[in-house]
């Protein structure tokens, strides 16, 4: 008769933990690849006919790979040979460091999770926020972008929802890898950014060797005709209104003209606003010294509640919490047509495309400031910025609204509402900003609440230019 075997707690919980290890290992994972490297397949076989553009070749190449390629670039060599010369480190350190640069900058790109799951999640948490709006849609010209053409989106940069926003939009068309600043460094973040295509910059890096790294690595992504997103301001609003312009990304980008293979860039404007940015209090907290000292760890779980919060709210409403958000597409800006137009000729000269650099940002900026969208908010934030002390009913805050609808219609202002629709806008503007605790309602109407007053400005500074 055969006699059971004791043995001790711990030992039993180590060898079911191996063996549930070895099964993860050793059967599910491969059985999991097997099958995502399937779908990823598939997927790309049905993209070629239904993307506007195809997706760059580079693409095909594994990101390790071009991690490696990159660092072993001549031109990267000669520029770790000068940085030692200069005294910014030891070879072994600046190669390390190079290696490392690399890894960040250069992006990723999984189909699956780009169309498919990215997709999902980014349509359902924008969903929990906001009734997203096309407030003005992409004009036709776009299409007609020749194939041989490099495409950067240029925004204006409202929220870190910029990025999801305009990756969702767009997700239906093509791939865009977007510029993350330093909070996208911490895992997981840094994970999906690259999954997603997207690439990290660090923009208070003092070593002068990333600047040339960053350099080389937009002209790359111009060369291989790799969609890319970016915002001129380096960083988010901090009053609402938009920044002073950062040439750095720009300078970098028009440097590849003189690339023997870039046939033209063509820059696409596009504006960003909100009912409600999820970070807008905490910008107007940290306006003068910014997030530069908050650590990785701070980004991942100031993230983390944010979403939990939101998804909380959302239940608890059952409704959309932060009101409206909405884009807006300008038209193309061709460099080849710009520099005809200004009697430039290609191939031009170091000075020279220095100087062109700030004039094209410029107009690209003016562009963004003429389609930036008129939501609710902005719409009733401007009528209590400029109107006296006290308290106006809604039929006094309706008859402002109609006296500005003719500066709206000179600066050519794009509404998400109609003239039809505005009484309804002006009370969705109210509500929020009653809800958000901007306003004060009583007996005599609606006022400002004087805690309120930088919230108020910050809304209304991102329309202010539209309805002087």
């Amino acid at each position: 008769m055969s006699e059971g075997v004791l043995l001790p707690v711990w030992l039993v919980v180590v060898m079911s933990v191996a063996a549930i290890a070895s099964i993860y290992r050793h059967v599910l994972a491969p059985l999991a690849r097997i099958y995502l490297r399937a779908r990823e397949r598939n997927l790309n076989v049905q993209l070629r006919s239904d993307l506007s553009r195809q997706l760059p070749e580079v693409l095909k190449i594994g990101r390790k790979a071009r991690v490696e390629l990159f660092a072993s670039r001549p031109e990267v060599k000669q520029a770790i040979t000068d940085a030692v010369a200069q005294g910014q480190g030891t070879r072994e350190v600046l190669e390390y460091k190079v290696l490392e640069y690399a890894n960040e900058l250069t992006p990723g790109f999984y189909s699956l999770f780009y169309f498919k799951i990215g997709y999902l999640l980014a349509r359902s948490y924008i969903r929990l926020l906001y009734e997203l709006k096309i407030a003005k849609p992409p004009p036709p010209s776009i299409a007609n972008i020749p194939e041989d053409a490099s495409i950067v989106l240029v925004g204006n940069h409202r929220s870190n929802l910029d990025v999801m926003m305009l990756a969702y939009i767009s997700s239906r068309t093509n791939m865009v890898s977007f510029a993350a600043g330093e909070w996208g460094k911490a895992w997981p973040m840094s994970t999906i950014l690259h999954l997603a295509g997207s690439y990290i910059i660090r923009r208070k890096e003092p070593l002068p060797l990333y600047r040339k790294i960053l350099a080389m690595h937009l002209r790359n992504m111009v060369k291989v005709k790799l969609p890319q997103g970016i915002f001129l301001e380096g960083g988010l609003t901090r009053d609402g209104s938009i920044q002073s312009v950062k040439l750095g990304l720009m300078s970098y980008i028009l440097s590849a003209m003189e690339e023997p293979n870039v046939k033209d860039i063509v820059f696409v404007p596009v504006a960003f606003n909100y009912d409600q940015v999820p970070e807008d209090k905490a910008l107007l907290k940290n306006h003068e010294q910014g997030f530069s000292e908050r650590s990785k760890l701070y980004t991942v779980f100031s993230t983390l509640w944010s979403v939990l919060a939101v998804i909380y709210k959302r239940v608890r409403s059952g409704k959309v919490i932060f009101g409206n958000a909405a884009v807006s597409f300008g038209e193309p800006l061709s460099m080849n047509a710009w520099l005809h137009s200004n009697d430039i000729v290609r191939p031009m000269g170091d000075l020279q495309k220095r100087e062109i650099v700030a004039p094209v940002a410029d107009e690209i900026i003016r562009q963004i400031e003429d389609i930036i969208p008129v939501l609710p908010v902005s719409l009733v934030s401007t009528i209590f910025i400029n109107s006296p002390q006290g308290s106006q009913s809604e039929e006094d805050v309706l008859r402002a609204a109609i006296k500005l609808l003719p500066a709206l219609a000179k600066a050519r202002a794009v509404l998400i509402f109609g003239e039809d629709q505005l009484e309804e806008a002006v009370n969705s503007g109210l509500d929020l900003l009653l809800g958000r605790g901007v306003l004060i309602k009583d007996y005599a109407g609606y006022r400002v609440d004087p805690e309120g007053q930088d919230l108020l400005r910050y809304l209304y500074s991102s329309t202010k230019h539209l309805m002087v």
